[in-house]
């Protein structure tokens, strides 16, 4: 059974820190933050201000994503992380994630969503593109990988 919760620091701070990510999405975290696993999560999500995790049979956390506002009132920063257990579970996470990500996109005001994704991360691509986000073909780089924005607005 999948479910999806809203953050709560005490019940789960420490499950994000046993969280064993998929290679390319910990690959990710550690180019565009500089910090290890655990210290990343922690950051993205205190850094966020709408996190979602989502429960594989009410115990282990499987994924989560988040949305941060930005000093620009009509756009949000939008991610999302996962265990090898999303890929294997992905026609029962796939609507959830995408209602969390249309749900942002639906805040009064928010006009455009958008990040950056490492170009290594097929995975995470394929999904971007589903869910018609627009690669913008421009590219930054971050610790030592290259990085392409993508958005999308209503």
């Amino acid at each position: 059974m999948i479910r999806v919760e809203k953050y709560d620091e005490d019940r789960h701070f420490d499950r994000i820190l046993e969280m064993q990510l998929r290679e390319a999405d910990r690959e990710e975290l550690w180019a565009s933050t500089g910090l290890p696993q655990g210290e990343g999560l922690i950051r993205s999500v205190n850094k966020s201000d709408i996190v979602c995790y989502v429960y594989l049979n009410g115990k282990e956390i499987i994924a989560l994503s988040g949305a941060s506002y930005t000093e620009l009132s009509t756009f949000a920063i939008v991610w999302a992380l996962g265990t090898d257990d999303v890929l294997k579970y992905w026609d029962e996470v796939e609507p959830l994630f995408t209602s969390h990500v249309n749900g942002v996109l639906d805040t009064p005001g928010i006009e455009l969503i958008g990040n950056k994704i490492d170009m290594r991360n097929k995975a995470h691509i394929r999904w971007l593109q589903k869910l018609d986000f627009t690669f913008s073909g421009q590219y930054t780089e971050l610790g030592g990988h290259k990085f392409e924005i993508f958005y999308k607005g209503k």
